[in-house]
């Protein structure tokens, strides 16, 4: 009896120790947790800014298991949406019910270090998403310090994004479509506001010093040289390393040229622009982020 004792107890200790309950704390799930978005959609032909806001309002039976029920709303409208979340704190893994298909997605494990993959799981089909980067950094206006976890899906012309903050959950997501050489389309969604387990966070300024001080941190320095007249260098600093688009612009605003930078392994990066196929003039480089963008002049003589 002793023995049968022992093992429970040896077994339950080492079960115990295996669950990460502190990944649990990237996507805190409680009765009243609100969460609002500053939302960009652009496209090559237009640009639109608006706010969406989610709010968990109750929690619902679904083939016998207990989902958080989430209501989503867009600022300006009636129309409410219902999606419908549940961890399970075994495994740290988020699912979420796709009320489309009726039936259960996985929707992220939260325990991932940086180079796992994780399956996230979307219009009935897997994607493979690698945990990126994990950092330290401040966010809202009372500058609270925060663990942030980045996971990205990038196959092809598209690239997916989420981070997810402890204590906070998401707290950006974006989605781009890469046009061959002329642009992009795509989607990004940034936290502004949060009310978890009763307290308030608010995000006063969009792009500033709240992300982190990004914008202060990525700076895009004037080529060299300049003038010049075969090609130039463009470099740039990011706050971290990520996949950037370096657009070039003739003085009349026409996109030229649109390349992808993927930034991995150092966040000082430069690119040797070639112009010779192009006629002298005045010319305009900017590198656009997920979370900045900076264009700079240059003079291009033959």
């Amino acid at each position: 009896m002793k023995k049968i004792l022992l093992l429970t107890v040896i077994f339950s200790t080492f079960l115990f120790a295996q669950i990460d309950t502190t990944s649990l704390d990237y996507f805190p799930m409680a009765i009243g947790n609100i969460w609002k978005y500053h939302v960009n959609l652009f496209s090559p032909s237009e640009e639109s800014i608006t706010t969406k806001t989610f709010e968990i309002i109750g929690d619902s039976l679904i083939n016998n298991k207990m989902y958080f029920t989430i209501t989503g709303q867009w600022e300006n409208s009636d129309q409410i949406e219902r999606c419908y979340f549940r961890i399970d704190s075994s495994t740290s893994t988020v699912y979420n019910y796709d009320t489309s298909y009726s039936k259960e997605n996985e929707f992220f494990r939260l325990n991932a270090n940086v180079g796992d993959t994780v399956i996230h799981q979307v219009d009935n089909r897997d994607m493979s998403f690698i945990c990126k980067n994990i950092r330290i950094s401040y966010y809202f206006d009372t500058k609270i310090y925060i663990t942030r976890k980045h996971f990205e899906y990038y196959v092809g012309l598209d690239q997916i994004g989420y981070e997810f903050a402890k204590y906070f959950g998401l707290i950006e997501f974006y989605k781009y479509h890469w046009i061959p050489e002329t642009s992009v389309t795509g989607i990004v969604m940034r936290l502004i506001y949060a009310k978890i387990d009763g307290n308030e966070y608010i995000m006063s300024t969009v792009g500033t010093d709240g992300f982190e001080n990004q914008l202060s941190t990525f700076k895009l320095f004037q080529n060299y040289p300049n003038p010049f007249n075969s090609s130039t260098m463009i470099r740039f600093i990011l706050a971290y390393p990520e996949n950037v688009i370096l657009n070039i612009f003739n003085v009349s605003g026409k996109l030229i040229e649109s390349i992808r930078v993927n930034v991995e392994n150092s966040q000082d990066y430069s690119y040797l622009w070639d112009a010779r196929k192009y006629s002298s003039g005045i010319y305009i480089y900017q590198v656009k982020g997920s979370t900045f963008q900076q264009s700079r002049k240059c003079l291009f003589i033959k």
